[in-house]
């Protein structure tokens, strides 16, 4: 490359990437990765003309714990209904997953849980909030 072409080396915590050298980088992070809060740094070095530019994204990828708020609860009247909210601080596009027991609810997917009398309120929900976040 001349020297007005830019080159690009991608870092991650600092470590360079084998074979990040485009002008953009795409990554998968597993929630595993980052400091105790989560947090991952990724840094591009653009150099052209001998000058170099460094721009550094920092994200969290470790999810908050969802919350379960319920209104309408007790049922104790036929026609009565509930509802069980699942809810995150995550950010990012969030589906959700529901569970009675330890059953996995089919086709319950939305961030609200509807009971009506007589399908088994009293159960023991929980709500699993799956969180894609994608950083540009």
């Amino acid at each position: 490359a001349d020297a007005t072409t830019p080159t690009y080396v991608w870092k991650k915590e600092s470590i360079a990437i084998t074979g990040a050298t485009a002008d953009e980088y795409a990554y998968t992070v597993d929630i595993t990765e980052g400091d105790a809060s989560g947090n991952v740094v990724f840094t591009c070095e653009a150099t052209a003309n001998s000058v170099m530019g460094t721009a550094t994204v920092s994200f969290s990828v470790k999810p908050q714990q969802p919350t379960i708020t319920a209104t309408g609860l007790p049922i104790t009247t036929s026609g009565d209904a509930g509802t069980l909210t699942c809810s995150t601080a995550s950010s990012g596009t969030k589906t959700y997953k529901w569970f009675e027991g330890s059953n996995e609810m089919p086709g319950e997917t939305a961030a609200e849980l509807i009971r009506t009398y007589g399908s088994n309120p009293s159960g023991v929900f929980t709500c699993k909030a799956i969180i894609k976040t994608v950083e540009s």
